[in-house]
């Protein structure tokens, strides 16, 4: 699943003019609130589930991926019938300590925890970037790639979503994608004060981002399992079980390569289910589903 084959050479010229049409629409309403703010008809449904259309985002530290996350992306990609998610593990996450295995590792990881999947790829961008890594920026370069008119779905924890305003220039992060906020079941989180503003005028039913490039935002129940990087590395240091939290190839990758053995609370996490990292946005288990 290489990166490069996410666009062709013919879309990665296409020209910023084409980039405009989505970022002018920082300020406006919703452009999905226009043509359909209710869930999808069982017809409009049934027709998307035939032809999947729309790219999903999907990133983390992933240190290391287990399957919280692999539930949580495949359900993503499913529930919303995406023709692609992009897994993109951070490079240098702004708010989180440095991971705790190399970004090979973690790409390597994801690369065989999804094997066999259809329509997940693994997108390498952030670990090539020097510097921090900035939603925003990554946002933005898809965008680019995919033109104006492609729908663009950005999913994150909503742990995470809760500290949006603390992320680097989060709130131009609808003119290049939506929003989808991932929540568990039966949990119903309040909103501060200046997300709720923020989602006036651009909140709608997950079905409807299909229907627009970029813009909205949209709260999404996932069953998400109670697991988080963290506790897999503390466990693993601390010589408890760990494997079963993880898919069999990424347990004995970490195994022959003798990771995860220092000390309890070492590295970074990137979520679990519900404890997702604050930016670049990383669902905990998602993680995002964290």
């Amino acid at each position: 699943m290489p990166a490069d084959r996410l666009v062709s050479r013919a879309s990665r010229r296409r020209s910023l003019s084409s980039m405009e049409t989505v970022s002018s629409g920082e300020a406006a309403i919703c452009p999905g609130l226009t043509h359909r703010p209710h869930a999808a008809s069982s017809q409009h449904r049934a027709s998307r589930l035939s032809s999947p259309r729309g790219v999903g985002v999907f990133g983390g530290t992933f240190d290391p991926v287990h399957r919280g996350h692999v539930a949580s992306i495949v359900d993503f990609r499913d529930r919303l019938s995406l023709a692609r998610v992009l897994v993109i593990p951070a490079g240098v996450p702004p708010h989180r300590d440095t991971p705790a295995s190399s970004g090979a590792q973690r790409l390597e990881m994801l690369r065989l925890a999804f094997e066999g999947e259809t329509r997940i790829e693994i997108d390498d961008r952030e670990l090539k970037r020097s510097g921090r890594s900035f939603m925003v920026d990554t946002l933005a370069s898809i965008r680019e790639e995919l033109g104006a008119s492609e729908p663009l779905l950005f999913a994150l924890g909503m742990d995470a979503y809760l500290t949006l305003p603390t992320w680097h220039k989060w709130e131009a992060l609808t003119r290049f994608a939506h929003i989808v906020a991932l929540a568990r079941p039966g949990i119903e989180s309040v909103l501060p004060p200046v997300l709720q503003a923020w989602e006036a005028g651009r909140r709608v039913a997950p079905d409807a981002l299909l229907d627009s490039a970029a813009g909205c935002i949209a709260h999404l129940k996932l069953s998400q399992l109670d697991v988080s990087a963290t506790a897999v590395r503390d466990r693993r240091g601390a010589g408890s079980d760990w494997r079963n939290w993880l898919t069999p190839a990424v347990a004995d990758y970490i195994e022959t390569r003798g990771l995860y053995l220092q000390s309890p609370d070492a590295g970074a996490d990137d979520g679990g289910p519900a404890r997702t990292p604050a930016e670049p946005g990383r669902l905990a288990g998602t993680t995002n589903p964290a």
